[in-house]
């Protein structure tokens, strides 16, 4: 995740393109991970430890 967030400042080369995607996947993973935590009644700080880094 660290290259990806450095890959974003990088113009007219094709990894901010490549980064957005990756960034898309592990969010769909973050939420993922949040549903089925909430679907199971999860304890929210255990929620909170197994989400990701997430790419801002």
């Amino acid at each position: 995740m660290e290259y990806i967030k450095e890959a974003k400042y990088k113009t007219l080369t094709p990894e901010p393109v490549v980064a957005y995607i990756l960034a898309k996947e592990a969010e769909a993973k973050c939420v993922r991970i949040i549903l089925t935590c909430k679907l199971h009644n999860i304890d929210t700080e255990i929620i909170k430890e197994r989400v990701r880094e997430v790419y801002v």
